[in-house]
């Protein structure tokens, strides 16, 4: 970089000075034009060309400069390694003159300063495309550019490794090349020998690249890349399903397809894609064989069942045309195995849930769509397939053994459909508390005695019950036992009445529901010291029934003999052929039960010969006539309600001074 100092006083505008430089031999030149920059104090503006001044139309200094001022100037490239000379010029017109320039303190120093539009000179290669030829030679012309040109400069250009052609059959590589650059030349061409052929093939590329020359140049872009343009005809192909195994097939099952291109005279490169129209394998890269071959094998599964055509494709990688072949396929339904799950036991009227699993047996595979339907006899439900909770709950109105089932139905035909192989065993049961109990009314008995027992059977809820068994083994010591029975809150009796022990299967008892049973039977003579009866209810065995209670299961009466009459009451004599008598139930309502006591007995010529029975039953009153007959057996008649108190009605017969019952009724 040069630096001086100076001061001037110049008419403004005629007169001026500029400085210029000579490179090597070189003629003397304007400082800017020989490509130098001014840094700081450059010139100020341009001389006039009238009144002879030689730098006319120059840019230079001029007018006033009082004070001294630095000067900062960058020389020319071109000066770089060469001798030159500088001269401070000043021109003046012929008119007016003034003061004059002074020039001082000028130096050299190495290195430059960029200012505004300095830029290096730098050289670049493009790239370039063109079609191969069948025969002969041609030239692939690259062009080698320069910018910010200054002077005379070179660059070197040769073909260089990487490029997918190879020489000599596709190129003739060039050795490094000298370019050379003159004056202010921006470009120049090189050239590269293409050699042509009839072979059908892809485009194939050659390097080329720069490398520094001379006069202090830059590289810019120095790779370039040509392409030789393939020109010649693709090869046809033909694309044959050699095999398909196996066939058929189930669904979710993977089959090899196996494919063979065949090039006309070259083995293909690529790859083939196989599809069904629903699913596809590939894309497959062939392997090349023997020409004119190439193989490949892609691996399908189908996901849906059905009859199928194979389509392979061949993409063509390179100068081949793309083929295809189709062959058909039998893809079957796959096999499915469901298993069920399930409580062992659940109370009724709540949820039983039921878990089912849908398998796919191999080889198939994949996920099923339909349905799963659970069933035990008219309940059922169901749970649609594919899902993530495969459960479903039934509730069971009643109680007992269910064997639940369960069955798949393909929603789509792509599997089959199954059964569960073991089925889920419930027992639904009833929770309920049966309650048993049993009296007779009295704590003592004498011989010849009726005793008249009254048995309930008392659901106490909160479910219904089915087929619980209710017995009463009757004492052998009693004679001529009998019994009858009576149900209320919606019980219905599983006989109305019968004789000797008490043995039933209530078929269902409601919750809430009694059956009341009156068992009638005679204490013979002699009779026993005492006498124990029991009545109780049997669960069933295959756990429908579940009974908080134990305790109240069962109920026993035991009374005693005794000599004493057994009422409180005198007993009023039969005296005539008929007579009456009301029945004072309502008068005794506050003392009546459900067990079934003596209101009133009636005496005849053989001592007591009739009792009239009452009991609340149902919120009512009912009344029953015991009559003993002449060989001293007590007979209880049938249960009758009364609103009201009844009037007893019997007749009698004569015998002797005494009378004797002849029957009884209630009006």
């Amino acid at each position: 970089m040069l630096s001086f100092r100076h001061r001037y006083g110049l008419e403004n505008t005629f007169d001026g000075g500029v400085l210029e430089i000579a490179v090597g031999a070189g003629a003397f030149t304007d400082i800017l034009a020989a490509g130098g920059s001014f840094v700081a104090g450059g010139y100020v503006t341009t001389i006039s060309t009238g009144f002879s001044n030689p730098i006319g139309g120059r840019q230079a200094w001029t007018g006033t400069l009082s004070a001294y001022s630095t000067v900062s100037v960058n020389l020319p490239l071109s000066a770089n390694g060469q001798n030159i000379q500088l001269r401070w010029r000043m021109g003046s017109d012929s008119v007016v003159g003034a003061t004059g320039w002074f020039v001082d303190s000028i130096s050299l120093q190495a290195g430059s300063t960029c200012v505004l539009g300095c830029q290096p000179t730098t050289f670049s290669v493009n790239d370039v495309s063109q079609p191969e030829g069948d025969v002969g030679t041609s030239n692939m012309v690259f062009t080698v550019s320069r910018s910010n040109p200054v002077g005379d400069q070179s660059v070197s250009f040769a073909t260089v490794a990487g490029g997918s052609a190879s020489t000599p059959a596709d190129y003739t590589a060039v050795p490094p090349t000298t370019i050379n650059f003159v004056g202010a030349a921006t470009a120049a061409n090189a050239t590269v020998q293409i050699v042509g052929d009839a072979l059908t093939e892809l485009d194939e590329t050659v390097f080329v690249q720069l490398t520094q020359g001379s006069g202090g140049t830059v590289l810019g872009d120095p790779d370039g890349v040509g392409t030789i343009q393939n020109d010649d005809l693709a090869e046809t192909t033909t694309t044959t399903i050699t095999s398909d195994n196996p066939d058929a097939s189930v669904v979710g099952q993977p089959y090899a397809v196996a494919v063979t291109v065949a090039g006309s005279t070259n083995a293909p490169t690529g790859s083939i894609t196989v599809t069904d129209g629903t699913d596809s394998c590939g894309p497959v890269a062939l392997t090349v064989g023997t020409a004119p071959n190439s193989t490949a094998t892609c691996n399908l599964t189908s996901t849906t069942a059905g009859a199928k055509t194979l389509t392979a494709t061949y993409a063509p990688s390179g100068m081949f045309v793309g083929s295809n072949d189709t062959e058909p396929h039998q893809v079957n339904p796959a096999a499915t195995t469901l298993a069920l799950s399930g409580p062992a036991t659940v109370r009724m009227g709540t949820p039983a849930t039921y878990t089912a699993t849908l398998t796919v047996q191999a080889p198939g595979a994949g996920t099923p769509a339909g349905t799963v339907t659970v069933s035990a006899g008219a309940d059922s439900c169901a749970i649609v397939f594919p899902t993530a909770t495969p459960s479903c709950s039934i509730t069971f109105a009643s109680s007992g053994v269910r064997s639940v089932s369960a069955a798949f139905v393909s929603g789509n035909g792509n599997y089959t459909g199954s059964t569960a192989a073991t089925p889920v065993g419930t027992v639904v049961f009833a929770q309920s508390d049966l309650a048993v109990t049993k009296s007779n009314g009295v704590s003592s008995y004498v011989a010849g005695d009726l005793l008249v027992y009254t048995i309930t059977l008392r659901n106490n809820g909160p479910d219904p019950v089915t087929q619980p068994r209710f017995t009463d083994v009757v004492p052998a010591v009693l004679l001529n036992s009998r019994w009858t029975c009576a149900a209320s809150g919606g019980g219905i009796c599983p006989q109305a009445g019968g004789v000797g022990n008490i043995d039933a299967s209530v078929v269902t008892l409601p919750s809430g529901a009694v059956l009341t049973y009156t068992l009638s039977a005679n204490v013979p003579r002699p009779g026993p010291a005492s006498i124990s009866n029991t009545a109780q209810v049997a669960l069933p065995s295959d756990g429908t029934i579940v009974d908080p209670t134990l305790s109240n299961q069962s109920a026993t009466d035991t009374d005693t003999l005794t000599t004493a009459f057994a009422h409180s009451f005198e007993s009023p004599a039969i005296n005539a052929s008929t007579g009456t008598l009301l029945i004072p139930g309502l008068q005794n309502r506050g003392n009546i039960d459900f067990v079934a006591k003596v209101l009133i007995s009636l005496d005849d010529g053989r001592g007591e010969a009739l009792r009239v029975y009452a009991r609340d039953f149902d919120g009512g009153l009912e009344y029953a006539i015991a009559i003993r007959d002449r060989n001293g057996v007590w007979t209880l008649g049938t249960w009758q309600a009364h609103s009201g108190n009844p009037n007893l009605r019997w007749t009698a017969e004569r015998d002797g001074d005494a009378w004797y019952l002849s029957q009884a009724r209630f009006d």
